[in-house]
């Protein structure tokens, strides 16, 4: 079942500090058994944050500039680049032991790894050898030196011998690395520690073209199997690496209604248990799927998640030659081409309603979306509050709800259980039997609530767009802090909140944390000692 919708920050670049992998709550302002309409001065002063600094060096011991180097430990991490004297820091680091990884350029052919003392060059290739290192207080000195690398290079080309472009090649083993081929059909993996490797081929796009491995097995030396494909043990390089790519099968056909209107932008996927292949019907319905390998596919047909028509598959059984459910889908054996597999899609079914408040007030554009199984549809609701939700599959669908933005006003679900017809809880969410059509759903949202406080640095420094965020089992808000430091998280439904911050880019000496009523600052570095906020009537 999807969470209610909320949404989500910015990602912030390489910068942006993943503190914690859970999302968590505010503290208690008043005792676990009370609860208070809204939480009000929840206040964080967020502590200065460590770093890990040092310098990086290739095999010659030259430094390494744009180098990519990575810390990250169970509850933080950080990411850095070094500048033009190899030199790196990764500011905005929580007390913890880190794994150091650092990635060369991918010009430079040198082995990513990570860092360890177990040598003089403080590098390993292996993730379990490396060294932790513990930060609190800051750690310099953190020093790599990359070795240099062993390279695979080739060719692919098709089996009559004209180049493939854009084709994307990747070798893994006891390290990685993946390039595109060039307008001649050449490339060159570089970085590759000694060891075994299997080489894989992805060609780009709707191609002719099959994707697999590398083998010595044949004289195309291609195979689709990874079970099938050869070694390639490096230590020296590999050069004359050669693929031979074949043609594919394809499945073609016209996508309409029931009426023979073509459908155009209708996703179809023919799919296998370990092959795939995508494409999208064009201004006259037409597709082809091309580059598939000898077998038996189904076909999922997706049209756009606001169209009048169903989700569904081909199948042989009727004349229309379509099913909304997957287990009536009818399998293709392709090898050879399949063509003519033309598809009617079905109109589907509908929900419509109206969404208020609690005071009758109709809400516009608010976000209505129904999910059944895999399969989502959604609406926005109008001036007066009315939606509908089209294309629907006879079934059971559950029906979410999300208040236009800046509305405090709480997320939830449709149920018959009380008069409103709301809950915030997904588990408690009524499914609506569809099939046939089904109209006056409607909801009424009730208002939020809401927390509140305000975020500071050491010394009491108000800090301006820092990113607060809190989550129950049911709701969840987020809020940037005003110049002045202050936040107010509305719309969130009842229960017991945990409360998150993250300082800025521009602060990236401070530490992401957590609210926590057990010291002074009402900060704690890991989400286990947060201190939960009940919000509630």
């Amino acid at each position: 079942m999807p969470s209610p919708s909320l949404r989500a920050p910015r990602r912030r670049g390489p910068s942006f500090r993943l503190a914690a992998v859970v999302a968590v709550l505010i503290a208690l302002i008043v005792a676990p058994t009370a609860q208070a309409a809204s939480a009000t001065n929840i206040n964080i002063q967020v502590p200065a944050a460590f770093s890990i600094a040092g310098t990086i060096r290739d095999n010659a011991g030259a430094v390494l500039p744009n180098a990519s180097v990575f810390a990250y430990s169970a509850t933080g991490s950080g990411y850095g680049q070094t500048d033009s004297t190899g030199k790196y820091k990764l500011p905005g680091l929580i007390p913890g032991q880190y794994t150091v990884q650092v990635a060369a350029p991918s010009t430079k052919n040198l082995v990513d790894g990570y860092y360890t003392t177990a040598n003089a060059s403080h590098f390993t290739v292996v993730a379990a050898s490396a060294t932790k290192v513990t930060v609190g207080p800051n750690k310099t000195g953190i020093d790599v030196k990359l070795p240099a690398g062993y390279t695979i290079s080739g060719t692919v080309t098709s089996t009559g011998g004209a180049a493939i472009a854009n084709v994307a090649v990747s070798a893994f083993g006891p390290s990685s690395d993946s390039v595109t081929t060039d307008a001649a059909g050449k490339y060159t993996l570089r970085g590759l520690a000694a060891g075994a490797y299997k080489m894989q081929l992805n060609p780009s796009g709707n191609t002719s073209y099959l994707s697999g491995y590398y083998s010595s097995a044949n004289a195309n030396r291609f195979v689709l199997a990874l079970s099938s494909a050869t070694n390639l043990t490096l230590g020296p390089s590999k050069t004359g690496v050669n693929v031979k790519i074949p043609v594919g099968f394809t499945i073609s056909g016209k996508i309409t209604n029931t009426s023979g209107v073509a459908m155009a932008g209708v996703s179809v996927r023919a799919y296998a248990a370990s092959y795939t292949r995508q494409v999208s019907t064009d201004a006259a319905g037409v597709y082809q799927v091309k580059g598939l390998a000898a077998g038996t596919y189904k076909l999922e047909l997706n049209p756009d998640s606001s169209s009048v028509y169903m989700d569904g598959f081909y199948t042989s059984t009727n004349a229309n030659r379509f099913t909304s459910s997957a287990a009536g889908a009818s399998g293709l054996a392709v090898g050879p081409h399949k063509t003519g597999v033309n598809i009617k899609i079905a109109t589907g079914h509908t929900i419509s309603g109206t969404i208020t408040n609690t005071a009758g007030t109709p809400l516009a554009d608010a976000y209505v979306s129904a999910f059944s199984g895999n399969n989502y549809r959604d609406a926005s609701t109008d001036a007066a509050g009315k939606y509908i939700i089209r294309g629907l599959a006879t079934g059971n669908w559950t029906l979410n709800v999300s208040p236009p933005y800046g509305e405090n006003i709480q997320t939830g679900y449709y149920t018959t259980a009380n008069g409103n017809r709301f809950t915030p809880a997904a588990g408690s969410a009524t499914p609506i039997a569809v099939g046939p059509s089904k109209t006056g759903i409607n909801i009424k949202l009730p208002t939020g609530y809401s927390i509140a406080g305000k975020i500071t640095g050491p010394g009491g420094t108000p800090l301006d767009f820092a990113f607060v965020y809190a989550q129950s089992t049911n709701s969840a808000g987020y809020e940037f802090t005003a110049a002045d430091g202050t936040y107010k998280m509305i719309g969130l439904s009842a229960g017991s909140f945990k409360v998150q911050v993250y300082p800025s880019d521009e602060l990236l000496n401070l530490q992401p944390g957590y609210y926590t009523t057990a010291n002074t600052a009402h900060f704690t570095p890991n989400a286990s000692s947060a201190t939960g906020v009940v919000i509630g009537p």
